[in-house]
């Protein structure tokens, strides 16, 4: 081999591995998500908690009783059937924004890792409760289109009862690859949402939630 093809192979191999490295990267990020949206989906798509205690003291006994039925009200619809709005797209983190973001993490991530690209999940991959409804990849073009017109979801049969939507963020991993950080948006109908930074880490093979904080509510 002559010695002018040796820069030629070594950006060959560095392209390789490269290109291996984001595909595991991404294949990570995707079961990761497979197995943290259920609960994400509970904790974004849930009814309200309960109401704070009363200013008056001395009306514990009453508010007690009132809590009661408030969370009885509350289970019951955290059971009934839910339609949710999915979207498979995994949206990209440029270069700009992982510089913001970088105060937030609590750990070290390589600069090699891109998360310039979108990345798309499976769906059914994910084990849902039984009262949950996905909406298919259609009829959330639907979702966003209604909104962007300023219109409300009743206006679409199909939309109606519709709970949320959830969008999702990539997931920046720590050099270990057991920590990372991603956000995600909630909508709740027109002019309603909020966002969320969520911070986890993987304990004893599995990956949990540490941490999650609200970002913005509209």
């Amino acid at each position: 081999m002559t010695n002018n093809r040796l820069p030629l192979l070594f950006f060959l191999l560095l392209f390789i591995f490269s290109c291996s490295k984001t595909e595991k990267n991404e294949d990570l990020e995707k079961n990761i998500f497979y197995d943290l949206i259920p609960e994400l989906v509970d904790r974004s798509c849930l009814a309200l908690p309960p109401p704070p205690p009363p200013l008056d003291q001395f009306d514990k006994t009453n508010y007690i009783e009132k809590e009661k039925k408030y969370l009885k009200l509350v289970d019951s619809l955290n059971k009934s059937s839910k339609t949710i709005a999915l979207n498979d797209t995994i949206f990209n983190i440029s270069d700009s924004e992982l510089i913001d973001l970088k105060p937030k993490l609590n750990f070290n991530y390589s600069n090699t890792d891109n998360y310039n690209q979108k990345i798309v999940l499976n769906l059914n991959s994910v084990k849902f409760k039984p009262n949950i409804k996905l909406l298919k990849n259609k009829e959330i073009i639907k979702v966003y289109k209604q909104l962007q017109e300023g219109k409300s979801w009743d206006e679409i049969p199909t939309l109606k009862g519709l709970q949320c939507t959830i969008s999702f963020s990539r997931i920046i991993l720590n050099t270990e690859k057991n920590k990372g950080f991603f956000t995600f948006g909630v909508g709740c109908g027109r002019h309603c949402g909020s966002g969320f930074n969520v911070w986890i880490k993987k304990i004893n093979g599995k990956w949990i939630i540490e941490k999650q904080e609200s970002t913005w509510v509209a």
